[in-house]
């Protein structure tokens, strides 16, 4: 540097201080010249460098110590701080030893000023971050693998739910499924029995993510596998699906609703059903214009013990009624809302075909869980009769 310019110079004793700091601190601390040549350099550093003495790098540069790529990296950001005076903190740099061994720091370097205000080099800190870079490589990894996964089930899921969906003279089915995420723990199914039946089963999962999404592709192979046997009875239906899921999963249970459509010889569809904790379905009557909500004996969720379903509810579907068959997710967040209720969702989308209403409004209830930061699985089908 010029003889007329200086560093500020220490204050008596400062010295000392500074000798110490450098010599005790875990951290690579270094001063540079404008050519990037060092100065003064921290214990630390030395002896990364394979010095026992600091003075040893003094006049050296890193191209001394690493390969061309790096050298060349620090080389341009060092170049950088002094033609433009601004520093660069908490860069996150790949070291190459000559042995070939790589290593991880964080650094910050800034400008080092003289008295009179202009760029006499820079200065330099370096924390080696190597094994907190591993931990989140390793992270991210693990992240990568859970988002294919998670991917690969949502395409899984998005197959099997809802699967075909019966369309037959007489009856018109409008399905809705949204999952709160990528996967979600809501099952509604229409599964193909022996006999003359459109079946159904709709289902919620206790939790949400992927393993209440495995759950559910439990489910949905035992109820194509009980539907096979299905006779007409949806409560015996549940207490066999109960049976085979006790004691699969730890803590893992859900509430379900099955039952089956059967066009009677009057041209009405007439439904029946069993429940097992789950919400129970509401009922359009066009003539009248009014709602209703079946009722169901007392019962619990399935997967949790040995116990029976509700006793079956039997029903019938005039011209233009239509059933609403739903998980919780659908009336929670409009209670949580407390502005709309599901009763006035219904009237103010009847008018649309079922699977337009079905839509629409489960995504008016998806808005709305949005306003209210709630979130939830959302699963509606509209089932109207002839």
């Amino acid at each position: 540097m010029p003889e007329d310019e200086s560093v500020r110079p220490m204050v008596p004793g400062s010295r000392k201080l500074f000798q110490a700091l450098m010599g005790q601190t875990p951290d690579r601390v270094y001063f540079k010249d404008m050519r990037s040549r060092f100065l003064v350099v921290s214990k630390a550093l030395a002896n990364k460098h394979g010095c026992e003495d600091a003075d040893e790098l003094i006049g050296k540069t890193d191209f001394d110590f690493f390969n061309e790529e790096h050298a060349r990296e620090a080389f341009e950001d060092e170049r950088k701080i002094i033609l433009t005076g601004k520093p660069l903190i908490n860069k996150e740099e790949r070291e190459v030893w000559p042995d070939g061994s790589i290593t991880w720091v964080s650094t910050t370097k800034v400008p080092l000023f003289l008295e009179s205000g202009k760029i006499a080099g820079i200065m330099g800190i370096s924390r080696d971050i190597t094994e907190q870079h591993k931990t989140r490589v390793l992270l991210q990894h693990q992240n990568d693998i859970l988002s294919r996964d998670l991917e690969s089930a949502r395409q899984v899921q998005k197959l099997m739910i809802p699967g075909r969906v019966p369309d037959f003279d007489g009856i018109v089915i409008g399905v809705s499924y949204r999952p709160m995420e990528a996967v979600g723990g809501d099952i509604i199914v229409f599964p193909v029995t022996p006999d003359k039946y459109t079946f159904f089963f709709i289902g919620d999962v206790c939790g949400h993510g992927l393993s209440a999404a495995m759950y559910t592709v439990l489910v949905r192979h035992l109820t194509d596998q009980l539907a096979g046997q299905y006779n007409g009875s949806p409560e015996q239906f549940l207490t066999s699906m109960n049976t085979l899921l006790m004691g699969k999963f730890t803590n893992r249970f859900m509430t379900t609703l099955c039952g089956h459509f059967l066009l009677a010889e009057n041209g009405h569809i007439t439904y029946t059903a069993a429940n097992a904790g789950h919400p129970p379905p509401i009922i359009w009557r066009k003539e009248t214009h009014t709602l209703e909500t079946l009722k169901f004996s007392d019962s619990l969720a399935i997967g949790l013990m040995d116990e029976p379903a509700s006793q079956i509810v039997h029903g019938e579907l005039g011209s233009g009624d239509r059933i609403f068959l739903y998980t919780d997710g659908l009336p929670e967040i409009l209670d949580a809302y407390g502005e709309l209720s599901l009763e006035q969702l219904i009237r103010s989308t009847i008018s649309l075909s079922p699977q337009y209403q079905a839509d629409a409004m489960t995504e008016r209830v998806r808005q709305i869980g949005e306003e209210i930061t709630m979130e939830d699985d959302i699963t509606l089908a509209v089932v109207e009769g002839p």
